[in-house]
């Protein structure tokens, strides 16, 4: 049995360094190659080249100010509204829209995560102005087709 000892251990090696290379290094590395790959064809979607899943589109309500009516409410007052159309392409629109409010932080976090279910928020930001708490939140959502 001495004999094959050293047989058994060089099968087991180039069994299992392998194995194991792939487990800790490589397996991350063609994860993200994929997730890479669905990325980019999610960008060529939307950048008018296919087409645009149905579930995407949606009815215009931040042209129209539509947001404020839905998420406004709660202690906090709206400082200004801004909507504008980011980029428009084949019939699709990016409409942007950037919302600031004013108020104490609780009610700010709840109307931010009010925001979150009506809408589609991209960005907020907390800053102290003059002793005042603001929240400007941007929404974002794609029309048209």
């Amino acid at each position: 049995m001495n004999r094959y000892k050293g047989l058994a251990y060089l099968a087991g090696l180039v069994v299992v360094v392998p194995l194991l290379t792939y487990n800790l290094t490589i397996r991350k590395t063609v994860r993200m190659a994929h997730e890479a790959r669905k990325g980019e064809r999610e960008i060529v979607v939307l950048q008018g080249h296919g087409e645009v899943d149905p579930v995407e589109k949606s009815k215009p309500s931040l042209q129209n100010g539509d947001i404020i009516t839905r998420i406004s409410g709660g202690g906090c007052t709206v400082i200004k509204y801004t909507p504008y159309i980011t980029e428009s392409r084949n019939e699709l629109t990016v409409h942007t829209a950037q919302l600031v409010l004013g108020g104490t932080y609780k009610n700010l976090l709840r109307l931010v995560e009010r925001a979150e279910e009506e809408s589609r928020l991209v960005s907020v930001e907390f800053r102290n102005i003059k002793n005042e708490l603001r929240a400007t939140l941007i929404f974002q959502e794609i029309t048209g087709g």
